[in-house]
C-alpha cells in the first residue's frame, strides 16, 4: 500500500442544532463556531484539532419536567478544545469485510464561557471474514 501525501486541512463552519428529549423533559438549541485542522500524521492515522464556540439554550418541554432538568434551563457558553484521532484499517468505510477502525476523542471546555469539563470518548470496531461464508463477516463494535 502507498502512503499518499495528503495536506493539512483547515476549516471553519457556523452551525445551529436542536434536539427534544420529551423522556427528559427538555429540549436543546446549539448555535455555534468550530474551526478544524485536519491532517494525516502516518498512513491511515488522521488527526483533527478543533476550537468549539457554542451558546447553548436548555428549555423545559412542559411543567412535568423534573425540578433538577428546571435548575439547569437557560443559557450557557460553551469554549472547548478537541482532538480527535481516527486510525481506520477497513477495506471499505461503509461496507467493511475486514479491517479494524478506533476513534479516540478528547474534549476540555472551560476556557472561557461558564462551562467546563474534560470528556474522553472511544469507539472501536473489529471487523472479521469467515472464510466458511464468503460473504458474511462477524463485526465487533464498541
Amino acid at each position: 500500500m502507498d502512503f499518499q501525501v495528503v495536506p493539512p486541512v483547515m476549516s471553519a463552519s457556523a452551525f445551529q442544532q436542536m434536539g427534544e428529549n420529551p423522556w427528559s423533559g427538555y429540549k436543546e438549541l446549539n448555535r455555534g463556531l468550530l474551526v478544524d485542522f485536519s491532517f494525516l500524521s502516518a498512513p491511515q492515522v488522521q488527526h483533527n484539532l478543533q476550537y468549539e464556540a457554542a451558546w447553548r439554550h436548555l428549555s423545559c418541554l412542559n411543567n412535568a419536567s423534573a425540578f433538577a432538568i428546571r435548575e439547569q434551563c437557560g443559557h450557557t457558553l460553551k469554549s472547548a478544545l478537541k482532538h480527535v484521532l481516527k486510525v481506520d484499517r477497513r477495506d471499505n468505510a461503509v461496507f467493511p469485510s475486514e479491517g479494524s477502525y478506533l476513534k479516540v476523542v478528547q474534549e476540555f471546555a472551560g476556557l472561557g464561557g461558564d462551562v467546563g469539563f474534560f470528556k474522553n470518548e472511544i469507539e472501536t470496531q473489529i471487523n472479521v471474514p469467515i472464510p466458511a461464508l464468503p460473504s458474511v463477516v462477524l463485526q465487533g463494535k464498541i
